[in-house]
């Protein structure tokens, strides 16, 4: 098995091979490299700026396939199980969907009828129920719900503050997510029911400023943060569902 990762100095995909071998791929070159997926037949797809690449598992170069939107940025790529592969963008917070690895691209419905220029679509999530996406629209978080992959949405989430849901997992049927802004404000709320409702666990420190990413491992959640550098790992009882995120530096 491999790792995929970005290096965000050079704006390039590197990956990371068991045996240590570290591979630098050509090709996908520009100002944000926000998200790196492979898909069911073995591409990997990059979304960088508003363009998507794809190239092969073995360094070969990228392959630019074009702008999906004429402004904003593709801020994350998911593959569906059927094979489908979504993409979240800003300047309107729009979900398009490819069915043949990349090449073309359909906008699903908007959440919302009107949308502002920075109104942004980003975390995704397919559970047993449908899809999950997090959002930043009217100068709030949102999470939005589709039972039939995104022909119509239900907002489940929304609250009061300034904020962007940022990344989504699920972990023993709970599903998680992490809420923060730029001015040093974040927190992770649950779901015990697909996404449908949600509660706020706790608020994060002072300055993390939300959870940008969570892996899940076998003692928890860990959850890496903006701004602050920090990693936090939940001290609850994953599989038990309760408790609250605490510092475990």
């Amino acid at each position: 098995s491999s790792t995929f990762t970005i290096d965000d100095s050079r704006n390039q995909v590197l990956k990371l091979a068991d045996n240590g071998t570290l591979t630098t791929f050509s090709g996908p070159r520009g100002n944000s490299i926000a998200s790196l997926i492979q898909t069911s037949d073995g591409n990997i797809l990059a979304g960088i700026d508003n363009h998507v690449f794809r190239g092969k598992d073995n360094g070969s170069p990228f392959s630019d396939l074009g702008a999906l939107i004429s402004n904003g940025e593709i801020t994350q790529l998911l593959v569906l199980s059927n094979g489908a592969i979504l993409a979240a963008t800003n300047n309107g917070a729009k979900i398009y969907q490819s069915a043949d690895q990349g090449n073309n691209w359909t906008a699903l419905a908007p959440f919302v009828t009107t949308t502002a220029a920075g109104d942004t679509a980003k975390a995704m999530l397919q559970n047993a129920d449908g899809l999950l996406v997090g959002a930043y629209l009217n100068g709030e978080p949102r999470i939005y719900r589709s039972a039939n992959f995104g022909v119509t949405w239900k907002q489940v989430y929304a609250k009061n503050t300034v904020g962007l849901v940022h990344a989504m997992i699920i972990s023993n049927g709970v599903t998680y997510a992490g809420v923060g802004n730029l001015i040093g404000e974040g927190f992770v709320i649950k779901s015990y029911n697909n996404g449908i409702n949600w509660t706020e666990t706790t608020s994060l420190p002072s300055g993390s400023a939300g959870v940008l990413s969570f892996l899940r491992t076998d003692d928890g959640l860990v959850a890496g943060t903006m701004l602050s550098g920090k990693i936090y790992q939940s001290q609850e009882p994953v599989l038990s569902g309760g408790g609250q995120m605490t510092v475990n530096i």
